[in-house]
């Protein structure tokens, strides 16, 4: 039996990872496209870091999910700053 089936996946390929720009108590990890499995173990790290409040080896700044959030005079800039923050 062979099966053969679309992957959702974001527009850069890259899992979101990190806190939502609505509520700050709901941390995102999803969009690990074919690799979810493989990536379980490092996104707990991550995200445990997260919501620890401690500092991550990696700069988590391409995987925030603002990073969908363009400015509206340029659309081609994310509305994050290099500490991650929206502006």
């Amino acid at each position: 039996d062979e099966w053969l089936g679309f992957r959702p996946t974001l527009p850069d390929f890259l899992p979101v990872l990190g806190p939502s720009l609505k509520n700050k108590n709901i941390i995102y990890a999803f969009g690990h496209q074919h690799l979810g499995w493989t990536l379980g173990a490092i996104t707990g790290k991550i995200i445990s870091k997260i919501v620890a409040g401690e500092k991550t080896n990696l700069d988590l700044t391409p995987y925030f999910s603002s990073v969908f959030e363009f400015n509206s005079i340029n659309l081609s800039e994310p509305n994050i700053d290099m500490e991650g923050e929206l502006i």
